[in-house]
């Protein structure tokens, strides 16, 4: 006697059986198989984990080794099947399915190319009114393109601002700026650039755009820059760089190293051991420096000379601090140089600023502005006075101090 559990297994089996004796063969519907394979345009490569949808079903599968897929059991019927990968146009098709046949549908995709831009960053500094900006395009499909300031601004102006781009294609963008009514700020702008394609895919890119300053020389840091008499200065301390501090002493390493505090150089700065403000080259003890050091492409780090020619311009060491210094005070967590800050008038608008030094520890924050020389040397400024202090600095002896460093434009 069969065990009860085997007899009612066979119960569902034999109905299926009954019912499908009961059907006539021509009405039995069989399932199809979909399957094919997914390439690339350019080398014919397949694409693996290429994804290949049947949209009716929302059905996906990822295609395998050398781009294959299948999809097994496919009820007849129309269908839209979709192949795609990231970085490639998406392909779709029709088909039919028919019951009990295999059906092959292949698919290329064309990937999708982004122009290439010349330049992203465009520092117009203090004179600049115009600048050329090359695009270039290898893409398979034509695209359409549209270029605007964000926020739109009536200064900034670009020509072509819209077009057509088709394969091997070269455009040349002019950015160019009004500079009546801008003020001696810096400003920084952003430019959008929007491209579709013959698919409508989307996609968008972008131009910085920087107005009376320089670009830092590691980062996109951009420093307000002052005319003083003949001489081009930066008006703020450099900043550029990776923070070490304070754990351990900056070294010649190629990377510019600096010491910041509680990860904010603001507002004093960063302060840079003498070294590695030149980059560890010998000094610098020309009238006009050929060091540039940690500062941007065309400026240098200034010499003692230089220095000499700023403060002299500015009626010499007596006077010269107070028209170099900030004219906050420090009051109530407002300001930034400690009383009486004596004769500041900033009318330089150099805007020095006393970040003190770094020996171990930050000292004389609020009372003293110090300043390398690539001699080396020290260019000191006072919360009590209004005179500059020019200083030897002998590194032998006490190469571990950190100080702010201004760099000068190249003549």
């Amino acid at each position: 006697m069969y065990p009860r559990n085997i007899i009612t297994g066979f119960v569902p089996v034999l109905l299926l059986l009954s019912l499908y004796r009961c059907i006539p063969p021509e009405k039995i519907i069989l399932p199809g198989d979909i399957k094919g394979h997914v390439t690339d345009t350019i080398w014919d490569y397949g694409i693996e984990n290429a994804y290949v949808t049947l949209n009716n079903t929302n059905d996906t599968v990822r295609a395998g080794i050398n781009g294959f897929y299948i999809f097994k059991n496919v009820a007849p019927g129309d269908y839209e099947i979709e192949a795609s990968y990231y970085g490639f146009h998406k392909n779709k098709k029709e088909i039919t399915v028919l019951p009990a046949e295999t059906h092959v549908i292949n698919f290329t995709l064309n990937p999708i190319y982004h122009p290439v831009i010349s330049h992203r960053e465009l520092d117009f500094g203090l004179d600049l009114i115009s600048i050329p900006v090359s695009i270039s395009y290898n893409g398979l499909e034509k695209i359409t393109y549209k270029i605007k300031a964000n926020p739109n601004q009536e200064w900034i102006k670009i020509q072509p601002s819209a077009g057509e781009l088709e394969n091997s294609d070269t455009l040349v963008v002019t950015i160019s700026i009004d500079r009546t009514g801008l003020s001696t700020d810096i400003y920084q702008q952003q430019i959008n650039i929007s491209w579709y394609d013959s698919y409508d895919v989307f996609s968008w890119d972008w131009l910085n755009l920087y107005v009376n300053g320089v670009l830092g020389s590691e980062s996109n840091i951009y420093y307000k820059v002052m005319k003083i008499g003949t001489q081009l200065w930066m008006a703020e301390n450099i900043k550029d760089g990776t923070d070490i501090c304070c754990d351990s002493y900056q070294t010649d390493n190629g990377v510019i190293e600096k010491y910041c505090f509680d990860n904010d150089c603001d507002p004093y700065g960063a302060y840079y051991q003498w070294g590695e403000i030149m980059q560890y080259h010998h000094p610098d003890t020309g009238i006009t420096g050929i060091t540039r050091g940690i500062c941007p492409e065309g400026w240098h780090v200034p010499t003692t000379a230089e220095w000499k020619a700023l403060i002299d311009y500015l009626g010499g060491e007596n006077v010269a601090g107070g028209k170099l210094k900030d004219i906050g005070i420090i009051q109530y967590g407002n300001g930034l140089w400690q009383a009486p800050n004596t004769d500041a008038t900033n009318e330089s608008g150099f805007t020095a600023l006393p970040g003190g030094w770094v020996n171990g520890s930050r000292d004389y924050v609020g009372n003293i502005a110090s300043f390398w020389t690539s001699q080396p040397g020290l260019i000191e400024m006072y919360s009590d006075s209004a005179k500059v202090v020019i200083k030897n600095f002998d590194i032998s002896s006490d190469g571990n101090s950190a100080h702010s460093l201004r760099c000068i434009k190249d003549p």
